[in-house]
C-alpha cells in the first residue's frame, strides 16, 4: 500500500480487504493528508475486526519515516499496553519494521514484484517527495505522487499499464486568495496532467488526490 490518507482503513474494508492483509507500506512524503490515517490503519489492523495482525508491518519511505513511526509508537504506547493486558492481543501485531531510504531506487524486489521510487517535484521546500513504479509479471503501475507539473514522470511512466497522477484545481474566483494560490502552486492542473499523459501514453490513466481547495463562506 502507498500512503495512509484519511479514511484509509475504512476504504480498505469497503473494498473487501482486511487492513491486516496489508503487510507492506510505502510513503511518498510527509504532508499530513498522506499520513493522518496511519494510526487507524496500523492499530485497526491489529484488532480482530481489522483482521488481527500478528506479525510486524513493514514500512518504507524517504528520510523522515523513522520519526513518523517513532512518534506513533510513543503516542499509542498506553493504548497498546492496555489492549495487550485486557484483550490479550499479541504485541507482535503492533511491531513495525522500518526501512528509511536516503536515495531513490529499488526498495523491494521479491517473487517478481519490484517497487522502485523516484524523485518528483512538489515544491522547493517539500523534500523528500517520491513517486513509485510497480512492476509485476510484465505489467506496470506508476503512482506519480504529489507534483507541480513535473514532466520527468512521463518518461518513468512511458507505456505503463496504469498511470496515476494527482491534480489540483479551483474556481477562478478563489485564485485571488493567497492561501488558495499557494496550494495550487504545488499541484498539477488537469490540463497539465493530460499533457503528461499524452507523452507517457499509458494504457490507462487516472486522476488521484484531486485537490479542490475552498474557503469557508464562499
Amino acid at each position: 500500500m502507498f500512503d495512509t490518507g484519511r479514511g484509509v482503513a475504512q476504504r480498505l474494508v469497503q473494498a473487501g480487504i482486511a487492513p491486516a492483509q496489508i503487510d507492506r507500506l510505502f510513503f511518498t512524503h510527509y504532508h499530513s493528508d498522506h499520513t493522518v490515517g496511519f494510526a487507524d490503519f496500523w492499530l485497526g489492523s491489529w484488532l480482530p475486526a481489522g483482521g488481527g495482525r500478528s506479525k510486524p508491518l513493514k514500512v518504507a519511505g524517504p528520510i523522515g519515516v523513522q520519526a513518523l513511526i517513532d512518534g506513533h509508537r510513543i503516542a499509542f504506547a498506553d493504548d497498546i499496553r492496555i489492549r495487550v493486558a485486557d484483550q490479550k492481543l499479541p504485541i507482535e501485531g503492533t511491531h513495525i519494521e522500518v526501512a528509511s531510504h536516503s536515495e531513490c531506487g529499488v526498495l523491494f524486489n521479491e517473487n517478481g514484484l519490484k517497487v522502485t521510487s523516484f524523485e518528483i517535484f512538489h515544491g522547493k521546500m517539500i523534500k523528500p517527495n517520491w513517486g513509485y513504479r510497480i512492476d509485476y509479471a510484465g505489467r506496470s503501475v506508476v503512482i506519480g505522487g504529489d507534483s507541480n507539473n513535473d514532466r520527468s514522470v512521463a518518461k518513468i511512466a512511458a507505456n505503463a499499464d496504469l498511470f496515476f497522477h494527482s491534480v489540483g484545481a479551483a474556481d477562478e474566483t478563489l485564485l485571488k486568495f493567497p492561501e488558495i494560490a499557494r496550494i495550487l502552486q504545488h499541484h498539477t492542473t488537469p490540463q497539465q496532467a493530460g499533457e503528461i499523459f499524452s507523452v507517457a501514453r499509458p494504457k490507462m490513466a487516472a486522476f488521484i488526490h484531486i485537490v479542490t481547495p475552498s474557503r469557508p463562506g464562499l
